[in-house]
C-alpha cells in the first residue's frame, strides 16, 4: 500500500470513533448503547393463581425481554368466608418461587414502597436500577385497557431518569372463572384443597401442589388447633 493510502485509512478510522463517541455523548443509543429490557408485573398475589404464572410468562417470551420482575404487594389479604384465613406477602413470595423454580428469568420481590404500584415508578425513576438505554416494559390486560395507573410512567422516568424507555403492553387475559384472589382465599378457608389445587399451575408436581397447599392452609389449620385446644381445656376445667 501507498503511505498516503495508509495515513487516509488511520485518519478515517480516528474519525469514524470520534463520530461514534459524539453520536454516544448527544444521547443517540447506538447499538453498543441498547440496554436490557425488563418486564415489571405488580400486584398483591394473595395468593397468586395459574392465571397471574400465564401473564408472566407472557411477559417473559415478549421480544427481547431479559427479566421479570413479580412485584408483591405487602399487605395481607383476608378471606371473607369463615374461618377468616389470611395470606400474607411471605407466602405469596414461597409461591411464586416455586411457580417459578425453572424460570430463570422471572424474579420475585416483595413490594418496598407505599404500594407495588410506587414500587415501579421508585424502580424506574432510580438509575442503580435503569441507565439510559434500558426499557421497562409494563404490562396490563385486555380487561384492564381503562387502566391508568402507568399514564405518567414515560413521563415521569424522562425527568427522574432520561434515557430509559417505558412502554405499556396489552396482554391476554389469562386464567378462567373464579380466579380471583378474593375467590381463591374463600377456597382455602372452606378447606376445599381440590379447588385450590386446580386453579394453581399445572405444571407443578404433585408434590410441590402439596406444598402450596400445605402453605396456604398451614398456619390456619395451627392455629385452628390451638383455639381447639384452648377450648377443650377451658370446658375441662368448667367440668
Amino acid at each position: 500500500n501507498q503511505p498516503g493510502n495508509r495515513m487516509e485509512s488511520i485518519l478515517n478510522k480516528y474519525i469514524d470513533s470520534f463520530l461514534l463517541k459524539e453520536i454516544s455523548v448527544t444521547g443517540v443509543i447506538t447499538e453498543e448503547d441498547e440496554g436490557k429490557k425488563v418486564a415489571l408485573l405488580p400486584g398483591g398475589f394473595k395468593p397468586p393463581h395459574s392465571g397471574h404464572y400465564q401473564l408472566a410468562k407472557h411477559l417473559s417470551k415478549l421480544p427481547d425481554i431479559d427479566e421479570v420482575l413479580v412485584i408483591i404487594g405487602k399487605n395481607s389479604r383476608s378471606s371473607e368466608s369463615d374461618p377468616t384465613i389470611t395470606v400474607t406477602a411471605e407466602q405469596s413470595k414461597q409461591l411464586w418461587e416455586t411457580y417459578t423454580k425453572n424460570d430463570n428469568n422471572i424474579k420475585i420481590r416483595i413490594q418496598e414502597g407505599k404500594t407495588p404500584v410506587s414500587d415501579v415508578y421508585d424502580l424506574i425513576a432510580n438509575p442503580d436500577e435503569f441507565q439510559a438505554g434500558d426499557t421497562v416494559v409494563l404490562g396490563k390486560s385486555d380487561k384492564d385497557e381503562g387502566d391508568k395507573r402507568f399514564d405518567r410512567a414515560a413521563s415521569y422516568v424522562e425527568r427522574h431518569n432520561p434515557g430509559v424507555a417505558v412502554e405499556q403492553v396489552i396482554t391476554p387475559q389469562f386464567g378462567g372463572k373464579g380466579m380471583g384472589g378474593t375467590n381463591m382465599r374463600n377456597i382455602i378457608a372452606k378447606g376445599d384443597k381440590s379447588g385450590f389445587i386446580s386453579k394453581i399451575p399445572d405444571h407443578l408436581s404433585e408434590q410441590d401442589k402439596e406444598m402450596s397447599w400445605n402453605l396456604v392452609s398451614g398456619t390456619n389449620e395451627s392455629l385452628n388447633r390451638s383455639l381447639d385446644s384452648m377450648i377443650d381445656e377451658i370446658s375441662s376445667m368448667a367440668g
